[in-house]
């Protein structure tokens, strides 16, 4: 798959953002992409709501990408 990192930062009881990246192929090999997952997520009455995201696809060499968010006050979309 590739080299992972993630974080799952809580903040608060409230909030929490989550992320995720990969470089592939990872192995030591040169880097033909780099995807990243971030997530953020607040507190609902059964759980986690997801309230904004972020998709990341990067290819290597740059420039070229694909994205997907969902933000206020555009709402999803993609680059």
């Amino acid at each position: 798959m590739g080299d992972v990192r993630g974080v799952d930062e809580r903040r608060g009881t409230a909030a929490r953002k989550i992320h995720l990246r990969v470089d592939a192929p990872g192995y030591d090999l040169p880097t033909q992409a780099i995807l990243e997952y971030t997530e953020w997520y607040a507190r609902a009455r059964d759980g986690w709501a997801l309230t904004r995201y972020a998709y990341e696809y990067r290819p290597r060499p740059a420039p070229s990408r694909r994205a997907y968010h969902l933000h206020e006050p555009v709402g999803p979309h993609q680059h």
